[in-house]
């Protein structure tokens, strides 16, 4: 059952409903409105959006109490201003104008659909119950010593049927007509598209042909709440206001351009004021009690090698390092450079254009997030990468870049065909150089850009040696005899990546790539003396680079055990996967020009 509250009874009793809120199990009650198609929601219901803040618009200015008189008796009455975009004065009423009004400010988030979010994870969320026709009264959970009202089934907030539309920053006092309850209707929620063209507006999607919705989150108190940037995760719980009037409000500044990017039709891009949030580190809902995932985490990874290793033809190696891949992220920033961070190339894939499509729609089923990148011509050429300041609307156009932390971005470089990269492809594909290398995506805000920390793990498929950069070149050893199977192979895999295994290995992915991990100083000390080994032995071939991608690698590898410390175990098998991917790079360039020393 879903929980219900009306914006009066909170007022009433905020800080025992907040009490209710915050109590994990009512939490997930709330009506989420990611998955509920907008006809079922009213103004002024209480409900829970799950997003990426895309943008921060300029703080709003409103007035936190204000004053209205009768017409005819002259009684004057308080109303209060927060969680409202309209004032409440009936035809009856006027406003008082009081130079002594309070006048606060709030900030306000242009928040979307989590990017590349997959489909399995939005499925999750409706299997928990968090689209319910059912409901039931928050008002019951308080107690009756201070809740004397419980909430009827009404659907609507009685204080707000006597509505104005008012100007925000500009503050109007002239009053509306009063009107009955509606619903409004814009269809379903993960149906709208990256764009409304009956309103000329786009919902600003990184990646074209998304599906999810668009929201402006209002922010009262911010002080009481976590602070926010650009690309932050957010679960957030507020009063939805989709009063028409609001698609109406002029502007004495600014175009019609910014306008409608500030003031879109709440029907396409509802509002709403936030009462509380939580700041979201993965998307893939996990268990309260973590212990049985680190206990079988060995198993796990097990049956997770097996499968990887089928679809990678046979490929042990290849399969261990896409594991440590998975479950990387940028653990710390530390002069310019994002520690932890583990791009991977692929390559020598068979040349089957078939077989990085059958590979990655694999990987999405197992990685909340993720999206795949046909590295083609057209792609390149045509796509916007880094994020731009549109200076007309104010405010910022998003690129295929702009991601939240831990989206696994998988670029296909066997797409690559030939011709010429015209101004636009050499920027994308340096941003994208920047991305991999740095872990940063600069945004264009047109006289500057300004780099915005990014943790986007990026796998290269390619035939050869990737054209970008990367932290692993893993050369392919296929078994000859897989190519002659591949549509089995993978019909194989996917019928193996069933339920119980399928949960299991997605929640050992997000749970050991957030694992806090320490390296013990002994083996710190075996580190540096293996290490000066290894510049004995390869002289100026091996560099400090190689030291910390190794150290990278055997926290990888631990972390993949469920092992929190990193052992000599796993030291050990991080040098021997080196020493045969070296290896294996070194036999496929001596392939490579033993043609050309022949007579």
């Amino acid at each position: 059952m879903a929980l219900r509250c009306s914006l009066s009874d909170w007022e009433t009793n905020k800080n025992d409903f907040e009490h209710v809120i915050h109590d994990p199990h009512n939490w997930n009650k709330i009506p989420l409105i990611n998955t509920i198609p907008n006809y079922e929601l009213h103004d002024h219901q209480l409900v829970r959006f799950r997003g990426m803040v895309q943008y921060m618009y300029n703080p709003e200015y409103f007035m936190a109490q204000y004053e209205v008189e009768d017409n005819s008796s002259k009684v004057k009455v308080t109303r209060s201003g927060r969680y409202r975009d309209v004032i409440q004065c009936a035809p009856n009423e006027k406003v008082v104008e009081n130079r002594d009004q309070s006048i606060e400010e709030r900030q306000v988030f242009y928040c979307i659909t989590t990017p590349a979010l997959n489909d399995w994870v939005y499925q999750q969320e409706k299997k928990l119950g968090l689209q319910q026709q059912e409901t039931e009264s928050v008002s019951s959970k308080v107690c009756d010593a201070t809740t004397k009202r419980q909430i009827e089934d009404e659907p609507m907030d009685t204080d707000h049927l006597n509505q104005e539309a008012s100007s925000l920053p500009q503050i109007s006092t002239s009053s509306a007509t009063v009107q009955e309850p509606k619903r409004f209707f814009a269809g379903n929620s993960m149906n709208n598209s990256g764009s409304s063209a009956c309103h000329g507006l786009s919902l600003n999607f990184p990646i074209d042909g998304s599906h999810g919705i668009a929201c402006l989150v209002k922010i009262n108190d911010s002080d009481s709440l976590p602070s926010l940037k650009i690309n932050d995760l957010i679960d957030v719980v507020g009063f939805l206001s989709l009063d028409p009037s609001l698609a109406h409000v002029p502007s004495s500044m600014g175009t019609e351009a910014e306008n409608l990017a500030e003031n879109p039709p709440p029907s396409i891009v509802p509002r709403l004021h936030a009462v509380t949030l939580q700041k979201v580190t993965h998307v893939n809902l996990l268990p309260n009690n973590l212990d049985d995932i680190y206990k079988t985490a060995l198993k796990t990874k097990k049956e997770l090698h097996f499968v990887l290793t089928q679809m990678l033809l046979g490929d042990s190696l290849a399969a261990d390092y896409l594991i440590c891949h998975l479950i990387s992220l940028v653990y710390m920033r530390k002069d310019g450079l994002a520690l932890g961070h583990f791009s991977l190339n692929l390559s020598n894939l068979p040349q089957r254009p078939d077989y990085t499509r059958l590979l990655y729609s694999v990987l999405e089923r197992l990685l909340p997030k993720s999206h795949y990148l046909p590295m083609t011509l057209e792609n390149m050429n045509t796509l916007s990468f880094s994020p731009k300041m549109d200076y007309e609307a104010n405010r910022l156009s998003s690129g295929l870049l702009q991601l939240s932390d831990n989206t696994h971005l998988i670029v296909d470089e066997t797409r690559l065909e030939a011709g010429k990269l015209d101004a636009s492809g050499v920027v994308n594909v340096q941003a994208l150089r920047t991305l991999i290398t740095h872990q940063i995506v600069n945004y264009d805000f047109q006289y500057y850009s300004k780099p915005y920390d990014a943790d986007v793990p990026v796998l290269i498929l390619s035939e050869g040696k990737s054209l970008l950069p990367c932290n692993m070149l893993v050369s392919l050893n296929a078994d000859p005899s897989c190519l002659n199977t591949l549509p089995e192979i993978f019909q194989a895999a996917n019928h193996f990546l069933r339920e119980p295994l399928l949960t299991e290995i997605r929640l050992y992915l997000s749970v050991m790539r957030h694992s806090d991990y320490e390296f013990p100083e002994d083996l710190q000390k075996q580190a540096q003396e293996d290490f000066v080994q290894m510049r004995q032995t390869g002289g100026q071939n091996v560099s400090a680079e190689d030291l910390h991608l190794l150290l990278v690698l055997a926290r990888l590898v631990s972390l993949s055990n469920g092992e929190k410390t990193v052992s000599l175990d796993a030291w050990e098998k991080a040098k021997r996967m080196e020493a045969e991917r070296k290896s294996r790079i070194d036999i496929q360039r001596g392939r490579a020009v033993q043609p050309a020393n022949e007579p």
